[in-house]
């Protein structure tokens, strides 16, 4: 605690002033600030554990107010967690080892240590004893750790991720050392000491990963390869297609279609009343599964609803989101209409100042964004971007072109009377916005327009193109079953049949009975 110390002290002094003394006194005060530091009490109840010959485990009681805890070995600082537990791993084997622990507070203020508490490690396996081979000669094959499938498991066991970052689960009896690898011949591995959790950074590329795991005991012995494998998929679906929002008395139903991608699983739609959600979790979660219609009801008639639509594959890799919105409301008889009054003459108001750009946003242009399909990069003709019909598009663009003061950017495509919007998200190592569609089927032109908005949902600048798609070649139309050369085969095949049979079964009806005697 802080305290302020207070001393006063006074001077007495006299004089003469035109023939009149006076006595003055002047006090003065002394203000001395002091501050006490309060620091956390020591952590209770600390408890040593061996569990190996190389491992013994810490526990202790949490203290309130504590960010992370320092351990001490001997009392030498080895470590510092921000749980009540610990392991000291790669000791040595029959040694007795003395703990102490502290917490440390947010502002970096040490308690004092916890008592101690101390244990030995267990002691070394004992090395079979050698058995004589024939001819006298000793052979010896140490015991190497027991190991089975479970005995390296990444993500607790799931068949997807969409991170390189992953964690394993590791055991192994008997085991003092590991070595764990991306590759099956361990080139770079080393052997480390054991332990039942890693972290563990997979290889780059998307695909099907496997890490490898071998292990050895204290006496030499090494195990067999064991290994797990998950498969890594850090590539969003598409978004769903045709999203409509039809409006009715205090509902509105949401239809849509999901995109193809073979490892879609489900569609998560978040809703607001101030705008459109711009992530997963933003805003309330509203459905999620893999129905292609929702129906939200219990709404307030006028009021405009805004939802974001994001697909999600099995990888938990999220779209960047389709947006719309939509007012519900009651369709009631039109009563008779009435004369309207004199229009009043219109309010005086100050002027709205203008919107004022960052040079950043006003320079922005449609060759600033890119667009890929197929692996391909395609450069903008002017405002004309030729794309293929029914084939993922990705639109994006750099994250450093934009400043801070942007909230959205929105590109919004225009079929016959119908308009789809999307969103454009940051991608997960913060490079681009980006967003993946999958244009119509049908040959033709599609304008669109690609919005930017601040933080005030304030369109600051509108860039308008068109997508001009040719049919994709798998979309060609089909020839007709009538017209294909397997019909025509087997037609021709039917035919012969049928006038072999006949043919056969006049053979027969005019055959002459043969005489009998």
């Amino acid at each position: 605690m802080g305290g302020i110390g207070i001393v006063i002290s006074s001077l007495l002094f006299s004089g003469f002033f035109e023939n009149s003394r006076f006595i003055k006194q002047i006090h003065a005060l002394t203000i001395t600030p002091s501050v006490t530091t309060v620091s956390l009490p020591p952590p209770q109840n600390l408890s040593a554990t061996a569990v190996s010959s190389s491992q013994i485990d810490l526990v202790w009681d949490a203290v309130s107010g504590a960010v992370y805890y320092n351990i001490y070995r001997d009392n030498a600082l080895i470590a510092s967690s921000s749980v009540t537990s610990y392991s000291d791993t790669g000791l040595s084997p029959s040694t007795t080892y003395t703990y102490n622990v502290s917490a440390v507070d947010s502002s970096g203020i040490e308690s004092p240590k916890s008592s101690s508490a101390s244990a030995t490690t267990l002691s070394a396996p004992t090395p079979p004893t050698p058995a004589p081979e024939e001819g006298g000669a000793l052979f010896l094959i140490p015991p190497a750790p027991e190991v089975s499938e479970k005995s390296i498991v990444i993500n607790k066991g799931a068949e997807w991720t969409n991170s390189r970052n992953v964690s394993l689960t590791i055991s192994a009896k008997q085991a003092y050392q590991m070595a764990i690898s991306n590759n099956s011949d361990f080139s770079g591995a080393i052997w480390e000491n054991y332990t039942t959790s890693k972290k563990w950074i997979l290889t780059e590329g998307d695909g099907r990963k496997t890490v490898y795991a071998k292990f050895r005991s204290l006496s030499g012995g090494v195990s067999e390869i064991v290994s797990d494998s998950i498969i890594l998929d850090t590539v969003p679906p598409a978004n769903v297609l045709n999203l409509e929002a039809i409006p009715g008395n205090q509902q509105i139903l949401l239809r849509w279609e999901a995109p193809p991608d073979k490892d879609f699983a489900g569609v998560r739609i978040m809703g607001s009343l101030e705008f459109f959600p711009t992530n997963p979790w933003d805003g309330i979660l509203v459905y999620q599964g893999k129905k292609t219609s929702f129906l939200a009801v219990g709404l307030v008639n006028g009021k405009r609803y805004y939802y974001t639509v994001f697909s999600y594959d099995k990888a938990g890799n999220f779209s960047s989101g389709a947006i719309i919105s939509a007012v519900p409301y009651k369709k009631e008889i039109p009563a008779p209409p009435v004369p309207p009054p004199p229009t009043p003459p219109p309010p005086v108001s100050p002027p709205v100042p203008p919107v004022v750009l960052p040079p950043e946003i006003e320079k922005l242009k449609l060759s600033d964004f890119e667009f890929w399909q197929d692996q391909e990069k395609i450069i903008p003709d002017g405002n004309k971007v030729k794309i293929k019909g029914g084939v993922p598009l990705t639109i994006s663009i750099d994250y450093k072109k934009v400043p801070e003061v942007l909230k959205s950017i929105i590109i919004t495509l225009r079929k016959e009377d119908k308009y789809f919007s999307f969103l454009l998200r940051i991608n997960a190592e913060m490079t681009r916005y980006e967003a993946t569609i999958l244009p119509p089927k049908e040959a033709g032109i599609v304008p669109f327009s690609i919005y930017i908005l601040d933080y005030q949902n304030q369109i600051l600048k509108e860039i308008q193109g068109y997508f001009e798609i040719e049919r994709a070649p798998s979309l060609l139309p089909e020839i007709p079953w009538y017209k294909t050369r397997t019909f025509w085969f087997v037609l021709i095949v039917i035919i012969i049949l049928i006038v072999f049979l006949a043919y056969l079964l006049g053979r027969m009806r005019f055959r002459k009975p043969e005489s009998s005697y």
